[in-house]
Order: C-alpha cells, then sequence, then structure tokens
C-alpha cells in the first residue's frame, strides 16, 4: 500500500486501528542460500492521533526536500506543521519581507543606544515561557563547507569593509558555513502559478489550538503587554497576533543553522527567482549583520544559532538587521535575548511597531462595499496597500465606506483580498494596516495577524469574566 493510501485510509478512520504488517526481508548468510522470512507483527491500538502526527510530519520533511514536487498531501502536512511561509500561495516570509521593507530613519528604542549584549542563545529558566534548549543541534542536511572560494574571498571582504570586521575573521566564518540544500529549494519560484485564497489561508491561523494557546500566553504575560501598551502604545492583541503567526507563540523559532542559511543564500540564491540579483544582496546584508552580532557578542562554540531558513531568529523571527535595528532589552537584565526572554520577545516587537508610525487607538480597517458600476476598481487598487486616498476621495471612486469609515480622517487603501475561485473580497486599510504589513509585505499576512489577535481577545476576556463571576 503507497504512502497516499495509507494516508487516505486512516485519515477517515475515527477508531484505534489494529494492523498486521508482513514484513519481508531476505537475509543473506555465508555458504547458505538465500532463505525468505516473513514476520507478523500485530500492531494494537495504535491510536489515530499518533499515527495522523508521525505521517504527517513524515510527508512534511519529505515535501521540505523536494522529494514531491506537487502532491495535494504535502498542502495537508504543511498547513499542521509549517509557519506562515511553507505554503506557496501564502504571503512572503519575513526575511523576504524586511528584503523589501524600507526601515523608519527613527531611532529605535533608547535602550539600544546602550549597546546592551544580543544572547542567541542563553539558557535562562528566569526568562519567561519561551523554551529552547541551546545545546540541540540542528538536523537540518547540510553539505560541505563553501571553503575559501574566489566569491567567498570576495563578499567577506565586502561585508568586513561594510561592518567594520576583521577581514581574515569574516572570510573564515563564511568559509566555514555549509550549504543547505533546503534553504535553497525554499526560495525557489513555484513552477506553476498558485491562486491565492484567503479562507483557507485565514483557516491555518485562526483555529482553536493558536486562540487557546493565545489565551494562556497572555493571561502569563498580562503585566508585560500591559506594560508593552503603556510603553508603546501597542496593544497586547497585535502583538500576540503576531506571535502567534510567526512561531506559535515561541514554540517554533527554526531549526536552520543561521549561520549557513544566510551564507547559503548570499552565495547560492537560486538564479531562477525573478529578483533574483536583489534578494541575494538582501541576504548578503544580513549575513553581515548576523556576522557584526556574532564577533561584537561571540557565541560558546558549542551552541548553535538556529532560526528558520532565511536566517529569522526568535519568537518574534528578527532578521539580524531587525535584531540590531530594533530589538529592545525589555527585562532589563543587560542583555537581548529574543530566544528566551519573553519580555524582549514582547517589547522588541512593540518598538517595532512603534518605529514605523503605529498609532495607539487608530482602527487598522474597515468594511467597503465596491458593488458599484461606477467603481474605479482599477483606479483604487494601484496604490496596492500604501494608503493613499481621503474618506471622501475614496468614496469619490465609487467605493461606499461604512458610517465609522467615512469619518476617518487618515488616509485609506483598498485591500483586496483573493479567494481562489470564489469572489474576492475587499476592505479599507488604514495606516496601521499598513504598519502590520512592514513586519511581513502582505494583506493576507496581516489580516491573519489582527483576526488571530482578536479571536484572542475576545476568548481572554471572555475567560476573565467567567473567572471573575
Amino acid at each position: 500500500m503507497t504512502l497516499t493510501s495509507i494516508a487516505i485510509k486512516h485519515a477517515k478512520t475515527p477508531s484505534k486501528l489494529k494492523t498486521k504488517i508482513k514484513v519481508q526481508s531476505r537475509l543473506k548468510a555465508r555458504r547458505l542460500t538465500r532463505k525468505l522470512f516473513t514476520t507478523e507483527i500485530n500492531i494494537k491500538t495504535v491510536s489515530l492521533l499518533k499515527l495522523r502526527a508521525k505521517l504527517s510530519l513524515t510527508l512534511r520533511l519529505i515535501c521540505i526536500t523536494g522529494v514531491v514536487a506537487t502532491s495535494s498531501l504535502c498542502s495537508v502536512a504543511q498547513a499542521q506543521y509549517a509557519p506562515a511561509q511553507s505554503d506557496p500561495s501564502s504571503p512572503p516570509t519575513k526575511a523576504e519581507s524586511d528584503f523589501g521593507a524600507q526601515h523608519s530613519s527613527a531611532s529605535p528604542h533608547k535602550k539600544q543606544n546602550h549597546h546592551p549584549s544580543v544572547l542567541l542563545h542563553k539558557l535562562d529558566s528566569s526568562k519567561g515561557s519561551i523554551n529552547l534548549n541551546p545545546k540541540s543541534k540542528s538536523k537540518v542536511t547540510r553539505l560541505a563547507a563553501f571553503g575559501e572560494t574566489e566569491a567567498v574571498v570576495s563578499l567577506g571582504e565586502k561585508i568586513a569593509i561594510e561592518q567594520g570586521l576583521p577581514k581574515d575573521w569574516v572570510i573564515k566564518k563564511i568559509s566555514g558555513a555549509h550549504l543547505i540544500p533546503s534553504a535553497v529549494q525554499q526560495m525557489m519560484p513555484a513552477p506553476a502559478p498558485v491562486l491565492k485564497n484567503w479562507h483557507a489561508y485565514r483557516a491555518r491561523f485562526i483555529e482553536p489550538k493558536r486562540i487557546n494557546q493565545g489565551v494562556l500566553f497572555w493571561q502569563r504575560n498580562a503585566a508585560t503587554l500591559a506594560q508593552a501598551e503603556r510603553d508603546f502604545g501597542v496593544a497586547p492583541e497585535i502583538i500576540i497576533g503576531i506571535l502567534g503567526v510567526e512561531t506559535l507563540y515561541g514554540q517554533h523559532m527554526g531549526a536552520y543553522p543561521v549561520l549557513d542559511s544566510l551564507a547559503t543564500l548570499s552565495l547560492e540564491f537560486p538564479k531562477e527567482h525573478p529578483r533574483a540579483l536583489e534578494r541575494q544582496t538582501f541576504f548578503q546584508n544580513e549575513l553581515g549583520f548576523f556576522l557584526k552580532a556574532e564577533f561584537t557578542r561571540p557565541l560558546s562554540e558549542k551552541n548553535e544559532v538556529l532560526g528558520s531558513y532565511a536566517g529569522a531568529t526568535g519568537a518574534a523571527q528578527f532578521m539580524p538587521s531587525s535584531l540590531a535595528k530594533f530589538a529592545v532589552d525589555y527585562d532589563h537584565d543587560g542583555q537581548i535575548d529574543l530566544i528566551h526572554s519573553t519580555k524582549d520577545a514582547i517589547g522588541s516587537i512593540a518598538n517595532y511597531f512603534k518605529m514605523f508610525g503605529w498609532q495607539n487607538g487608530v482602527p487598522t480597517r474597515f468594511a467597503v462595499d465596491v458593488s458599484a458600476p461606477q467603481i474605479d476598481l482599477e483606479g483604487l487598487l494601484i496604490p496596492d496597500i500604501l494608503p493613499t486616498f481621503s474618506a471622501q476621495s475614496f468614496e469619490a471612486k465609487g467605493a461606499k465606506l461604512s458610517a465609522e469609515g467615512k469619518s476617518y480622517s487618515g488616509l485609506l487603501a483598498l485591500i483586496e483580498l483573493q479567494n481562489g475561485t470564489e469572489p474576492k473580497e475587499y476592505l479599507a486599510g488604514t495606516e496601521n494596516f499598513y504598519v502590520v504589513t512592514r513586519y511581513n509585505w502582505s494583506s493576507y499576512y496581516a489580516m491573519a495577524v489582527l483576526d488571530l489577535g482578536q479571536a484572542v481577545r475576545e476568548a481572554y476576556e471572555t475567560k476573565v469574566a467567567t473567572t471573575v463571576h
């Protein structure tokens, strides 16, 4: 029976399984002819949950490594176990969004001026509920080290000049990095266009597990979330929405060696990508920031910095440049630790939003009706997600805003959400909606963050009210 048929059969079986598996093996022995041995193994009461979990994880690994090019099973496995960036129809990764973002010229939080040590791997149980074993080794497949090639030397010299680092040290670090084939594979353009589907994308994040764990996270960190709102003006549900979508509140922070990932994408970014040169330059810049942090705040030789295949780290999935510009020491221990410190993660996300212009108390979007026959839909969509129109000019082009939207004094953008072959949905996004997209350049991502955050807030408030009464 094939892996596919097993998946289809057992996915529909509601009860525990009893399976008899015949394992046949041919054993060779000296001076003996080959003999066939048949062994019956009776597997009793194998729970459906465990079977499906193992099967889905197996499929996930197969899909990531590229063994299966296209499969509906891959989509199922990725939807259950992968972060937002794994689906080919999903918005870009946090790394890709940072690549396109033009960071605010405003100075980071004042704590940044003290240059606190950035410890990416530090074991400290007092830091909060985000956990990671700093001694764990990555199981990602890596090939031979790059070595001191002409390309490595050239890149090393460039980074050394830009970051003010010793040239020999930089070249040694890059030449010792290993090629990661799956990181290259993840950056390959999809073989065929994939229809975006907001409903399907939303269902991956606004679901009971993320909502319930979001409530638990809020309960455990209520004081820090409230303090962040006072300090930065960013509501708790926004921070929780980011953490829930990015890493399931710090549970899935990535298993890729960051140095290897960034070196791979700096030296071997797939040329098939339509913007290969730009993105390769972006990852070279991120590699420089990472090496700068490693040089000034050296890690233990036994500890390997792990993150996403694109080099993002911690519960907040900050790229090295964002870590340098926006991360803050929010627990005031003299170190920035977005992996183990829940407080640092919360404060850094809030600071990121503040630096990009988040306005406390301002709505993120309004309902809009685009059914009028005279609507200038093309004209409204030209600016994409950049707020461009006043409420009056928005309606002058045929879009009908809600009563709340009509009275909004800021600028608006028409946001289009595709639903595969089903009708598209539209909303009017404010400047705050645009700020959410600075974390990831995608309206789908922003909507998932906002909807998840709102769902968690409602569940949290309900639980608090129930507890009080």
